[in-house]
């Protein structure tokens, strides 16, 4: 896949180094809902916010789920040259809206943990996607300038919030 993206929901959050690992071999967009925050650092070059990620959801060719039910990307649609592959230990969510999902049951970061020791014999090198990244959510950004002074109140909080502070 030349395209892929990462969505991470709440059963990934005892795997976020095996998430962070994926994020960084691949070199592709990551993107969550509420549930999924703090498993990648929002911070990070490839972090989306969840709009952003629908720009990239439009766009990929591979989408690996992550702990997630894709309640929310259930909506935005699918077509004939996008896979979807959910890991998620919770069988019943692994194609709850009938994506057409190839599902993993499994714990996330053991399934992580086997796919980053194959990884490279498949994907020597990670793709580019942080200009591209930090374009669209420059874009966001712009668009979302006026929510003041919610981005402010919250830049503030989390100013003084420690790293790992919630």
């Amino acid at each position: 896949a030349t395209r892929p993206a990462i969505v991470v929901g709440g059963g990934a959050q005892d795997a976020s180094a095996q998430v962070r690992a994926l994020v960084d071999a691949m070199g592709c967009p990551v993107f969550t809902r509420r549930q999924g925050h703090g498993v990648v650092d929002c911070r990070h070059p490839l972090w989306c916010p969840l709009p952003v990620g629908r720009e990239f959801w439009r766009d990929a060719d591979l989408i690996i789920a992550i702990g997630t039910r894709l309640e929310f990307p259930s909506f935005w649609g699918t077509d004939d040259d996008l896979t979807i592959v959910s890991i998620n230990i919770d069988e019943h969510d692994l194609d709850l809206f009938e994506m057409g999902t190839i599902g993993i049951r499994a714990d996330a970061a053991l399934a992580l943990d086997a796919l980053l020791a194959v990884l490279p014999d498949h994907l020597p090198a990670p793709l580019d996607f942080a200009a591209d990244v930090a374009a669209k959510r420059a874009v966001f950004d712009a668009e979302t300038a006026h929510l003041v002074p919610q981005r402010e109140h919250m830049a503030a909080i989390r100013a003084a919030l420690p790293d790992d502070g919630v």
